[in-house]
């Protein structure tokens, strides 16, 4: 569920070039920001007027929200843990993606807002089919095997990207960024799921906390990483290279441990 989740996310990425391309176009970078303030006060007031709680009762006396008592159970689990943090740098691959995107495409390349658009919702497009084809495969051949063949694939992306960054065409960048797509739906839909499975009984708190992880966590680190390297294909490819180590410990023993549901 948490892979098809992520797949309807996709629409954004998929949808935003385009609406943004045509409201640049017809008003100016501006209305982009009055576009996103308006949507914010409709689905703000729907939310605060129209959408009820879906608490069940029996759960409204489980405590306070904010206590380490909460949430230690889930952070002191190693498996929580190792799973949560793979999706965290899965999902730095896509945040340092699209922030190198429109530097590298329409900045160093010279293309167009239209031709961005293309580049970017075919990725969008690919990485929506991916997630919602990967619960199919994780079904087929078990998380960890699905887990395990995700981090190949970035591997690979990270190869490609390596070798063909100073080529000067979108493929050049495009094409690794395809592959880690693939891999990411791989990835988080396999480790999302193991890093919940054990916790059933505080689903909610446990959601929450690989939400954090894979949001916030990977945020913080794009952040660091691009303020640490200016280039920003160098910065794609190398939170690309940051799955490797993951990749290794799932060779061992201790790693194998890690990913049991």
């Amino acid at each position: 569920m948490i892979s098809y989740l992520n797949g309807a996310i996709c629409f954004i990425p998929a949808l935003a070039p385009l609406l943004g391309g045509w409201l640049t176009a017809k008003a100016g970078w501006s209305a982009n920001f009055w576009f996103m303030a308006g949507y914010a006060v409709v689905v703000g007031s729907w939310l605060r007027w129209r959408m009820p709680e879906t608490r069940p009762e029996e759960t409204s006396s489980a405590g306070p929200l904010i206590s380490w008592s909460r949430y230690s159970p889930v952070l002191r689990s190693p498996s929580f843990l190792f799973n949560a943090a793979l999706c965290m740098l899965a999902m730095a691959v896509i945040l340092a993606y699209v922030t190198a995107a429109p530097v590298q495409l329409m900045v160093t390349l010279g293309l167009d807002m239209s031709g961005f658009s293309h580049w970017v919702t075919a990725n969008a497009a690919l990485n929506i089919l991916a997630c919602f084809l990967a619960p199919r495969f994780i079904a087929r051949v078990g998380p960890r095997r699905t887990l395990r063949i995700g981090l190949l694939v970035l591997l690979l992306s990270a190869i490609t990207l390596t070798l063909a960054m100073h080529i000067p065409h979108p493929l050049a960048m495009m094409g690794p960024v395809f592959l880690s797509s693939i891999g990411f739906a791989m990835i988080l839909g396999a480790a999302a799921g193991m890093a919940l499975a054990p916790f059933g009984h505080c689903a909610g708190t446990a959601a929450a906390l690989l939400g954090l992880f894979q949001m916030s966590g990977s945020g913080a680190l794009v952040g660091i990483t691009g303020w640490l390297m200016p280039d920003p294909l160098s910065q794609l490819a190398l939170h690309m290279w940051l799955l490797l180590p993951p990749l290794v410990m799932l060779m061992t023993r201790q790693g194998r441990r890690l990913c049991l549901q």
